[in-house]
């Protein structure tokens, strides 16, 4: 029986109080048959961070180790992926940790099948507070893309699935390196749409830890309008993929749906978030200038009918947005 190589992809921006235990979550694998190498890519740390992945690097052969200057966390991963000799990829974050059994559950998978993608159970949440909530994907057979699609509530997470990495070469997926954030969803897209066989691992095997602290949580205006650019680079990103699917009907009708929820996600964000109301109107503009408004009617739950209703006629956003700004100041992110 042929062995199988996973790569694991980590990059690492300043984590040297969790990496530790990711990395040995790693190394600690037991009673498997995988082939494995660890590629971890320290992007810029100004903490303790590449020494603490030199010391891994030096007592363990099986792990990789770059360091560059600060260039983000997707074309990090880009780096990675250019370098990554497995037969697949799976894209871990510095600040989680896999199961203590993973490699079992993954090789048992592949030692019947060689999927183009692998969907994994997951659990998130915090083992200090209140435990992990947990995600089981359950499936008797395998899935295309476009089933797997359908069925998905949405969270697309890089770490929740394995990639065939000839799949992704023969498809050319790669991140677009533009976004702060956001760009996993849209690989996600790229590689469901490019027709993949899915097979599914219903038990937990990665643990996604709840960070309060990290950068990207703090609810600065800075912080906020890199979210935002990344929202409407993913939205253009959406929107080209949409026009693509032009010998699949199905397909189509699909993305265009992923692609409205996430414009009304978008929207409502800046009603929660309580932007300033001329970024609201800024944004509205932009997104009738590309004609991802009005949006389509295709969610029938009274909630997002009644808030996208509210979206394609504008005045009632703009409402919102005001009243938002005028009772609650000081939530206006600064």
């Amino acid at each position: 029986m042929r062995t199988i190589k996973l790569s694991l992809i980590l990059p690492v921006y300043n984590a040297e109080k969790t990496l530790r235990k990711t990395v040995e979550s790693v190394l600690t694998q037991k009673n498997h048959h995988l082939d494995f190498e660890l590629l971890i890519v320290n992007d810029g740390s100004t903490d303790n961070s590449w020494q603490i992945i030199r010391d891994f690097c030096n007592a363990e052969s099986r792990i990789k180790s770059f360091s560059r200057e600060n260039v983000g966390v997707y074309k990090t991963r880009n780096f990675a992926l250019a370098r990554a000799t497995g037969d697949y990829i799976w894209m871990i974050d510095a600040d989680d940790h896999i199961a203590q059994n993973a490699f079992q559950f993954i090789g048992r998978k592949l030692a019947g099948v060689l999927p183009d993608v692998l969907s994994l159970g997951y659990g998130e949440g915090s083992p200090t507070k209140e435990g992990y909530r947990l995600h089981s994907v359950p499936s008797e057979r395998p899935l295309s893309g476009l089933e797997y699609l359908s069925s998905n509530d949405g969270r697309l997470y890089l770490w929740s699935h394995i990639y065939r990495r000839a799949f992704l070469e023969a498809n050319d997926i790669r991140f677009p390196g533009c976004s702060y954030s956001l760009e996993d969803f849209y690989f996600n897209m790229r590689v469901f749409t490019s027709n993949p066989v899915v097979e599914l691992i219903a038990e937990p095997v990665y643990y996604y830890e709840f960070n309060e602290g990290s950068i990207s949580k703090k609810a600065t205006l800075e912080n906020r309008m890199r979210q935002l650019e990344s929202s409407i680079n993913l939205h253009c990103s959406l929107l080209e993929l949409y026009n693509q699917q032009t010998d699949d009907l199905a397909m189509k009708k699909v993305v265009k749906a992923k692609m409205n929820h996430s414009v009304l996600g978008l929207f409502f964000s800046l009603l929660k978030e309580n932007y300033p109301l001329h970024i609201t109107i800024d944004t509205y503009r932009r997104y009738r200038a590309l004609g991802l408004i009005p949006l389509e009617q295709l969610d029938k739950r009274q909630r997002i009918y009644a808030f996208n209703a509210c979206v394609n006629r504008r005045w009632p956003l703009l409402m919102f947005s005001y009243l938002n700004n005028l009772l609650r100041p000081g939530r206006v992110p600064r």
